[in-house]
């Protein structure tokens, strides 16, 4: 991949208004948890009731991607984006209004799910038609670069715009202003007219592949590793600032971590790999296990974890790519959007499983820095599970014809007993 790759991306036709779409859908990511644990706790004065409220936001997120991506398969993208983004939106506004108006808290409750619920999943639309937008491989990695880039800009962003209607003006305008942004991005998207060219099958085998192919399997259980990392990650590095007595590090690690993911996603995509993209993510699965590690030494002096959690988001970064990437080997292309929508809801709910077990263990460890060893373990079983079922996954070609080769060769000898294998 030369350095060009993101030049010609941005200039192919229809790539650069979805990939604005992106980031202006995840903005309001970004600000939406905040701004409602924020704006809940000053209707209510309740603290528990805001993080409540915040909960069923993120698990309506994680349910309505599910939903919502296997509705794109059947309905168009555009259709279900421009629902999803009228409900959320109006949900939000309802949502300001009627806790500003004094409303019960098990409706504001309500609004809170059905805005998780509906957020758009521009992300995973996007992604799923960029392969028809481009044609070289060389491309397409960059494209899933940029598109990890900005999705990861927008969402840090978010808060800092949260912050700032803090000083300026309340809570309730973070909100306001998440539901223009919503409604902004989604009219964006749903201008766009989908590609000229259908969707194409790798051949006549792979479209015989069932509903769950073994190879999602296993991008999904090793997604799910880093989905543990951000759940570690949201409970230990808060604790152990606090215990440090500088509580205010956590939000400098924070974003270094987020700095350091699009650093490390900008540079993985701008270059050409020379191993098949299952190598790939052995590789750096390897790398992220050793850096976590480090990180984990680090914690011993707090500040040391600044440069260690940018090194953290570099070495996250380029395994969240290549997962993205090999959908393109295990599902049939009118399966992305389904596919990358799932693998986000499972990220979604292994953070939220993570969180809650490391908030469980704090209380009776010892000391803080003993919860990061679970980043390195949960990284290191991910290595295990991907080598351990690396034949489902495709090499990943470097070509199109390549690409073809791979699918023949992997698909054709197990053609006769295809409908006999387990997928689990």
């Amino acid at each position: 991949m030369t350095s060009f790759s993101y030049a010609t991306v941005l200039k192919s036709h229809g790539v650069s208004p979805r990939l604005a779409a992106v980031f202006l859908s995840a903005v309001p990511i970004g600000m939406l948890a905040l701004t409602m644990v924020l704006t809940v706790e000053r209707w209510t004065g309740s603290l528990a009731a805001a993080g409540t409220v915040s909960a069923l936001f993120s698990l309506g997120n994680a349910c309505g991607l599910g939903f919502q991506g296997a509705l794109m398969g059947r309905l168009g993208s555009r259709i279900v984006i421009g629902i999803a983004g009228g409900a959320c939106a109006a949900s939000i506004a309802a949502f300001v209004m009627i806790g500003n108006a004094g409303g019960p808290v098990s409706l504001i409750a309500a609004l809170a799910l059905i805005a998780g619920v509906s957020i758009p999943a521009v992300t995973s639309a996007v992604r799923a038609v960029l392969p028809e937008l481009l044609d070289g491989e060389d491309d397409k990695t960059a494209s899933y670069a940029l598109l990890s880039v900005l999705f990861q800009a927008a969402v840090t962003i978010g808060p800092l715009i949260v912050s700032a209607c803090l000083i300026f003006a309340t809570p309730d305008t973070a909100g306001v202003i998440a539901a223009v942004v919503i409604a902004a991005a989604c009219l964006l998207f749903v201008r766009q007219q989908p590609p000229a060219r259908p969707h194409v099958k790798r051949d006549e085998v792979s479209s015989k592949k069932p509903k769950w192919p073994s190879g999602l399997v296993t991008v999904l259980g090793t997604t799910s590793a880093i989905g543990v990392v951000s759940g570690v990650f949201i409970v230990a590095l808060p604790a152990i600032t606090t215990r440090a007595d500088a509580p205010a590090l956590s939000g400098l690690l924070f974003a270094f971590l987020a700095i350091g993911e699009v650093v490390g996603a900008f540079v993985y995509g701008a270059r050409t790999w020379p191993w098949p993209r299952r190598e790939q993510l052995g590789v750096f699965l390897i790398g992220a296990t050793v850096v976590f590690s480090l990180a984990v030494l680090a914690s011993l002096w707090p500040y040391s974890l600044v440069p260690a959690m940018f090194l953290c988001g570099m070495a996250i970064a380029p395994i969240s790519i290549i997962l993205s990437t090999l959908l393109d080997d295990v599902v049939e292309p009118g399966e992305l959007a389904r596919a990358y929508s799932l693998m986000v809801a499972v990220s979604l709910v292994a953070t939220a499983a993570a969180s809650a077990l490391t908030g469980a263990l704090a209380s009776i460890a010892s000391s803080p820095m003993l919860l990061l060893f679970i980043v390195p373990a949960a990284i290191s079983f991910s290595y295990a599970w991907s080598r351990w079922r690396r034949d489902t996954l495709l090499s990943g070609a470097k070509s199109p014809a390549s690409s073809s080769a791979d699918v023949l060769q992997n698909e054709l000898p197990n053609a006769s007993f295809e409908s006999g294998r387990q997928d689990m």
